[in-house]
């Protein structure tokens, strides 16, 4: 069961993506929050730092799409609002799949946040890792995950962490969506 602080967090986290889809407008914060933070993700990391972390990691990413001659990934706010959505799942019910215990998919949960029908769409997944850095090495030393990452089909970039701090220890969940709608908007 997830500690109150877990489902805290991951709430706040969702309601950030939802505002940035209503305002149109990626929501990144950095700053005094980032530094504070310096890219760990620390047991009381506030939904603003959560933000700051997401960023690094698209960064991170988008420097490894550039170094493969791939365009940059943009924000979504569905596929945030999903990749969080999962994330929070995950962590709060002890599971780590790509496929929810009901059966729920990647394409299933990103159309149920908003996103259009995706002309393509992929996941990655970890868990344990503290920092976007850690997270995103794992995912690119791995084929499948470098693969979905480095997709120059993908236009498009949603990521959830989630993070449960108890006093066994500090758990945190990470989720990136890669994709590209059907129909370019």
């Amino acid at each position: 069961m997830p500690t109150r602080r877990a489902l805290s967090v991951a709430l706040a986290a969702l309601a950030s993506c939802l505002a940035a889809a209503v305002a149109s407008e990626p929501v990144v914060e950095s700053g005094e929050a980032a530094s504070r933070l310096g890219g760990d993700l620390l047991p009381g990391a506030t939904p603003a730092e959560l933000e700051a972390v997401r960023g690094d990691l698209l960064a991170r990413v988008n420097e490894a799409r550039n170094r493969a001659g791939r365009e940059a990934l943009e924000r979504n706010a569905a596929l945030e609002l999903a990749a969080s959505r999962h994330a929070a799942d995950m962590l709060g019910r002890g599971y780590f799949a790509h496929e929810s215990p009901e059966g729920s998919t990647a394409t299933a949960r990103a159309e149920a946040a908003g996103y259009p029908r995706a002309r393509v769409l992929g996941e990655t997944i970890a868990y344990g890792q503290r920092t976007a850095a850690e997270v995103v090495a794992g995912w690119l030393e791995s084929p499948p995950h470098r693969r979905i990452l480095l997709d120059g089909r993908a236009t498009e970039s949603g990521i959830g962490v989630a993070v449960d701090a108890t006093d066994r220890g500090t758990k945190v969940t990470w989720v990136q969506l890669v994709a590209a709608p059907a129909t370019p908007p």
